[in-house]
């Protein structure tokens, strides 16, 4: 059909596209991580860059690269845009998403949610390390159901100061359990994002890659668990 034609012609196209773009653009990516793995204060000591800085400087780093190879200012500072275009719309989800935990969270401590986890957690004897561990299990689980980490640690996170005060505990434990579990259980969802694209790319369904990252993420999951509990 004139459909499936116009389509393969465009696949075509895009795979032509790409054999045309030089192996350098690979290394663009790592710019900001390896400047930030050189300039910090066990490296460098003196010279500490922010993770702002080393992304900017990240970028005009491709947009040299990327003028020198294709040798059109006007396409390459078109396509550079698309940066600050992304940081209005991640910041827009960012807001968001503090805007609701903050309600969320104002709304666990009115119901008397927290004050109850922080008798149950007394009353079983948990400590810190077991309501962490509490804790961190529910937000793997609603990470699992959702496929979103980030939703759910920042929803959950702002009770973390009051659980770790009640409890005599440092909250910079708990909050690193809570993000354990938010982080290393996404893999494993079906539904989250990351596993989908990745999924499309290799012509596989979702749950072939998720059920994949079972065992990865559940070691993960452990020694996060268990670095977090034993060194902060």
């Amino acid at each position: 059909s004139f459909s499936s034609d116009s389509l393969q012609k465009t696949e075509q196209k895009v795979v032509a596209s790409k054999r045309n773009v030089p192996m350098v653009y690979a290394l663009l990516p790592l710019v900001p991580i390896v400047l930030l793995l050189i300039f910090n204060k066990t490296v460098s000591g003196s010279i500490v860059l922010s993770v702002a800085c080393a992304m900017v400087i990240g970028w005009c780093t491709a947009l040299l690269v990327d003028a020198v190879c294709r040798r059109d200012l006007k396409t390459v500072f078109h396509d550079a845009s698309s940066f600050f275009n992304g940081m209005g719309t991640m910041l827009t989800k960012v807001v968001s998403l503090i805007f609701v935990a903050a309600l969320f969270a104002a709304g666990l401590q009115n119901a008397g949610v927290v004050s109850a986890l922080i008798s149950a957690s007394k009353s079983f004897g948990l400590g810190l390390e077991g309501t962490g561990i509490v804790v961190s299990g529910a937000i793997s689980i609603i990470t699992l159901l959702t496929g979103s980490g980030v939703a759910a640690f920042t929803s959950l996170v702002p009770i973390a100061p009051d659980l770790a005060h009640a409890l005599g505990g440092n909250t910079a434990a708990l909050a690193v359990m809570m993000q354990v579990g938010a982080e290393t259980v996404r893999a494993m969802s079906p539904v989250a994002g990351v596993v989908i694209i990745v999924a499309g790319f290799a012509k596989v369904s979702p749950l072939e890659v998720s059920r994949r990252c079972i065992v990865p993420s559940v070691v993960g999951y452990v020694v996060g668990i268990s670095c977090a509990a034993i060194l902060l």
